[in-house]
């Protein structure tokens, strides 16, 4: 919305109340014109820039390594090439957050000098007509430069005629949350067209857990105690027999005395559902092939349907909060809102509180959103595709919520919650459990977002406690409750242990003699060390971590025989090792962790591996979908994405650098309340460092969506805040 000033008249104010319209607008123009005037904001300052270059050198150092660990190589082979590369990449990151930095500030001192000026009769509410900025500054005028840049760019974006209707047919398309779910399906739908069903081993495990167990429930005898199963290995250490439990092992001291069949290594509540739709779909048409169909097809329509809510809540919010208040209290245009008949009480909310998306921003989204690796996800029946949905789902709710606690800023909890609506609320809780029941590391960022949420929104405190921390304590206790009944076998501690493992493999493979026999008699229990040093693979711990009993798996993690107490002195001897081999320590981390972070890193399981793998031939209809067509496409999308440059917006590396750009961003503006929530962000990103495979897709999979998303976040127009904090302020004054 553009406001022209010049064309609004403003009342002279009184004596008292230019005094009183003084002394704020005196300070607000303090605060505005010396944010560094005191040691308390310089010291902030300067701790804002260490983290943001902190962050960028992150970048800059998996960057340089590249090199080094897609040869196979080590973090002593560092050479000027490395230099060049870490100062670089750093540099670059640094200056783009400056200019984005820069660009934002300029145009929100424009755009809030301009909101404010066009109020009628401001000095109702204790706001003066603002001072025109400080055209001193450097920064001030690198901005205006800026400007000028971009407004000569946007004419010659004007002289293009397709691209204008293209921008008009986006802007419409994301003002709506119903027509961008239908163009996103149609936009999705060459995917299930072509692959119908995307999947890798998990979903068969979930399947097998499903079927083990219904067949225990229905009085089938299987084997489960220890007396009943006889664990050989051969000259290779490849286990020859197992239990369902022991493919994906889960060590045997957790196992219930009670026969049990269900484990909570690929989540409970996925397993039940997945298994009993294959179970159900094997018994009727003697394959699972119509269940995997139909649980992908739902799927797909849940995860348009999640995005395109999300991506219209951050481009059009005023659309999901609802005229559900008083008229005077409803979103007006700003030349309507604050007149001199309502100054004495709570101005109105303006429209301008919820920014809108420019239409070149909302063009680019649309095209983000229909990206192949995303649309091919959406069929993944992974787990991570559901949690990646289920992230964009909360995320959307939590700017939601932002957006309306900002508009509201000197409004009660009740007139929020009225704002938001009840059916927002439980929109919002549900969201939460989806991200719960879809992910176990999905508890930790929940109960962190909870806390930061509840320290940055004071006076909204209770509505993030009921949305997100209820499901949490509601789910943990039932899943608690489930464990220690006996019902399910609780997932295995050594999950969260892959960099331990691939550290101590490493170490094992090349660097032996920092083994010491103490040391071994402490590890012996928990791992082989030979078979250790034999399957360590410097991008993939799951060949040390999940070595269970199937072909061509090494038995390095010894589930069948570990103790608790054994498992006790694990991270004691790990620590232990690592100052003797802290070299191969450093290594293994980075070589397991960098390819996250350096956009040019091909992934190391993309998004298409799950298109088209050897999992399908266990069910041919779907190997053979129309003909077989999934093998070229997938052919096809796996070149694309190995392209240099072109490729990169199909890796989610690319994404992932780009969020935690928006975040550097956020961090400078200091923009605390969105950080609140967005530490999800940074969470996840801890998730894939310790994740077991390095650049894993996957785990990037909601920073497709999420990272263009941050961008309009910081980007946003912050005028409705400063009217709101300013009114809320003259407000509190007349109470005293």
């Amino acid at each position: 919305m553009t406001h022209n000033a010049s064309s609004l008249s403003h009342t002279t104010p009184t004596s008292t109340q230019a005094d009183t319209t003084s002394d704020t607008a005196a300070g607000m123009a303090t605060h505005a014109a010396m944010p560094m005037s005191t040691g308390a904001q310089r010291l902030g300052s300067i701790a804002r820039w260490a983290l943001v270059t902190l962050a960028a050198a992150w970048i800059g150092l998996c960057t340089a390594v590249g090199p080094i660990y897609r040869a196979d190589g080590s973090i002593t082979q560092w050479s000027w090439v490395q230099t060049v590369l870490f100062v670089g990449m750093t540099a670059l990151v640094l200056g783009i957050v400056i200019g984005i930095t820069r660009s934002i500030r300029t145009t929100r001192t424009t755009s809030n000098a301009s909101a404010i000026n066009t109020v009628q009769q401001p000095s109702a509410i204790g706001i003066a007509p603002s001072e025109p900025a400080d055209t001193s500054s450097t920064a001030h005028k690198h901005g205006q430069r800026g400007l000028v840049y971009w407004q000569r760019l946007r004419q010659y974006c004007h002289a293009l005629p397709w691209l204008q209707r293209f921008l008009r047919f986006a802007t419409r398309v994301t003002g709506n949350p119903r027509i961008l779910w239908c163009v996103i399906l149609l936009g999705w739908l060459w995917a299930w067209v072509c692959f119908a069903v995307v999947l890798g081993a998990d979903v068969f495990s979930q399947i097998n857990e499903f079927t083990a167990f219904w067949h225990h429930a229905h009085g089938q005898t299987l084997p489960y105690s220890k007396s009943d199963i006889s664990y050989q290995a051969d000259n290779h250490g490849i286990l020859q027999f197992a239990t369902i439990m022991d493919i994906y092992p889960t060590a045997h001291y957790l196992w219930p005395d009670q026969p049990t069949f269900l484990t909570n290594h690929h989540n409970i509540v996925l397993t039940l559902l997945y298994g009993a739709i294959a179970y159900a779909s094997q018994h009727y048409t003697g394959s699972v092939a119509l269940g995997l169909i139909l649980l992908a097809a739902a799927q797909y329509v849940l995860c348009a349907w999640i995005v395109a809510r999300t991506v219209v809540r951050f481009v059009e919010p005023s659309w999901f909060i609802t005229p559900r208040l008083p008229h005077q209290l409803r979103p007006q245009p700003l030349a309507q809102t604050l007149s001199s008949t309502t100054a004495s009480t709570s101005p109105s909310i303006t429209t301008s509180a919820l920014p809108c998306a420019t239409p070149a921003a909302r063009a680019l989204v649309l095209i983000t959103i229909l990206n192949p690796a995303f649309a091919v996800s959406s069929l993944g029946l992974t787990k991570s595709p559901l949690f990646a949905a289920a992230l964009i789902w909360w995320f959307g709710c939590c700017y939601q919520f932002t957006c309306t606690h900002r508009a509201y800023t000197m409004h009660s909890l009740q007139l929020k919650a009225r704002a938001l609506g009840w059916r927002f609320l439980i929109e919002w809780g549900l969201a939460t459990s989806l991200m719960l029941i879809s992910a176990k590391y999905a508890a930790p960022l929940i109960a962190i977002a909870s806390i930061t949420m509840f320290l940055a929104f004071a006076h909204s405190r209770s509505i993030p406690l009921y949305t997100m921390l209820l499901p949490l304590l509601v789910f943990q206790c039932a899943l608690g409750g489930a464990i220690h009944a006996g019902l399910i076998i609780n997932g295995d501690p050594i999950e969260g242990k892959s960099m331990q493992l691939q550290q101590i493999s490493r170490t094992a493979q090349r660097n032996r003699a920092a083994f010491m026999p103490e040391l071994m008699r402490k590890l012996d229990p928990i791992i082989d060390i030979n078979q250790a040093a034999l399957a360590y693979y410097p991008q993939d711990a799951d060949r040390v971590k999940s070595s269970g009993g199937e072909i061509h798996k090494r038995v390095v993690y010894r589930w069948a025989t570990i103790t608790k107490e054994d498992m006790a002195q694990f991270n004691a001897a790990w620590l232990e090792l690592g100052k003797r081999a802290p070299i191969e320590y450093i290594d293994a981390f980075l070589a397991n962790s960098y390819g996250y972070f350096d956009i040019a890193d091909v992934p190391y399981v993309s998004a298409f591996y799950y298109a088209d793998n050897a999992q399908f031939a266990r069910v041919p209809v779907l190997q053979h979908w129309l003909g077989g067509i999934r093998h070229p496409v997938a052919a096809f999308l796996q070149g694309w994405s190995r392209i240099p440059v072109l490729g990169w917006p199909l890796h989610g590396n690319f994404w992932t650098v780009l969020a935690l750009i928006a975040g550097s961003c956020m961090v400078i503006l200091r923009r605390w309340k969105l950080l609140s929530w967005q530490i999800v962000v940074v969470l996840l990103m801890g998730v894939m460092i310790l994740a077991p495979a390095n650049n894993f897709d996957r785990h990037m999979l909601p920073l497709f969506i999420i990272a263009p998303l941050m961008v309009i976040a910081i980007s946003s127009s912050r005028t409705l805040s400063t009217v709101a904090r300013a009114a809320h302020k003259q407000k509190h004054a007349r109470t005293q």
